[in-house]
């Protein structure tokens, strides 16, 4: 039997490639059954990804962020200003970095080539260089402003540090990683299970 064959690119795409035969074989439902099926995973493993805020994706640990920057980000809230921010209001406030990024996560079937592209889909070019940045982890060169600033908020910087890393939270690879094989697998079930329900 003609099975599909699934090209998988950890980066966050999955394609069944030898959709001619499988059209050959099956020519009444091939393409409806590809593209449901396509959707399907689309959606769960994008389900997988939202549900890695805030800890990480599966078999990783982000981690939490530094007491530190707590302090930093709460000084900062509490400042005086004349208005306070929507975005600073209410009592359920973000303690992770990335969980500002959640909402950008998508899916997305292209029917042409057969293919689904799952986590920040269409991002721009400033965009997919600041999840870069994040995914990698970067560091950042401390300033006599930062000094002060840390210092007026209790928290003395020891002598000599001249840079404060940032450690990497990568989230699509590890996640695409982990489930590879059970993408392959789910595509084709879900593949056979459509073609066996739209032509009963």
């Amino acid at each position: 039997m003609t099975r599909p064959e699934i090209y998988l690119d950890t980066r966050g795409e999955a394609a069944i490639e030898n959709f001619d035969d499988l059209a050959r074989h099956f020519p009444k439902w091939a393409d409806r059954a590809i593209n449901s099926a396509l959707s399907s995973e689309g959606y769960r493993v994008l389900g997988i990804l939202k549900s890695a805020f805030p800890g990480g994706p599966p078999g990783h640990s982000w981690e939490k962020l530094h007491p530190y920057t707590m302090r930093l980000r709460k000084g900062y809230r509490n400042r005086q200003r004349k208005k306070t921010p929507k975005a600073l209001t209410g009592t359920q406030r973000q303690k992770n970095p990335l969980s500002k990024f959640k909402g950008g996560l998508r899916y997305q079937v292209d029917k042409e080539s057969k293919e689904i592209s799952v986590g920040f889909v269409n991002a721009s070019a400033s965009f997919q260089r600041l999840l870069g940045k994040q995914a990698e982890g970067y560091s950042v060169p401390v300033t006599r402003q930062m000094q002060k600033l840390f210092f007026a908020l209790g928290l003395p910087l020891a002598a000599g540090t001249d840079r404060l890393e940032v450690p990497g939270r990568d989230l699509i690879n590890p996640v695409f990683h982990a489930e590879k094989e059970h993408i392959a697998q789910n595509l084709e079930r879900k593949f056979f299970a459509n073609l066996q329900r739209y032509s009963e």
